[in-house]
């Protein structure tokens, strides 16, 4: 048997077929493309990964945070909130009504009350009229910025007005509530 010594390169070309030699660039392409796929970030398809199910799983959990079964998909969501696709100006209308029904019911004369926002940047004193048909009335003055009683000089000036003095302060504009209620 006789036998043979290379002394230098051999040359060939990588081939296709899995009984194909493999030449270094393609080697090379293997080992990056296998390097991707362990870090799950290559075109690998999701049932070829492990722990792929699981971790889906768990990062649901985080979303779902422990809702209430009844509440606990977007479509269950969905259905608490009406389907509105508009919900959150429909609650803002909603509020804006019930705040305007609030005023109606605070000016109601025929309840023995009475409000009224006063304040015009330039003045000090205003005159209220209330319509109670009385002058035994409680006059309570509220800062609307901060929801604080404020005691100006209130004077009863008829049956149906009242004059609110902040003395020498002018008061800003639509800057304090005047409450007025029969005695």
């Amino acid at each position: 048997m006789a036998t043979h010594s290379f002394h230098g390169k051999v040359s060939f070309e990588g081939g296709s077929s899995s009984t194909d030699g493999v030449i270094k660039s393609q080697l090379d392409a293997g080992v990056a493309d296998a390097k991707a796929r362990a870090n799950h970030t290559g075109t690998q398809t999701i049932s070829t990964i492990s722990d792929a199910q699981t971790y889906i799983d768990s990062r649901i959990q985080l979303v779902v945070d422990a809702a209430p079964a009844a509440l606990d998909t977007l479509n269950e969501l969905a259905a608490a909130l009406g389907d509105d696709p508009n919900f959150a100006t429909t609650i803002t209308s909603s509020f804006n009504d019930l705040s305007g029904r609030v005023d109606t019911l605070e000016g109601a004369t025929s309840l023995g009350a009475f409000n009224a926002t006063i304040g015009d940047n330039t003045a000090a004193t205003f005159a209220v009229t209330h319509n109670l048909n009385s002058t035994d009335v409680y006059v309570e003055v509220i800062r609307l910025s901060d929801g604080q009683t404020v005691f100006p000089v209130t004077k009863r000036t008829s049956v149906n007005a009242v004059s609110v003095d902040f003395g020498s302060t002018v008061v800003g504009t639509n800057s304090h509530r005047v409450l007025i209620r029969k005695n």
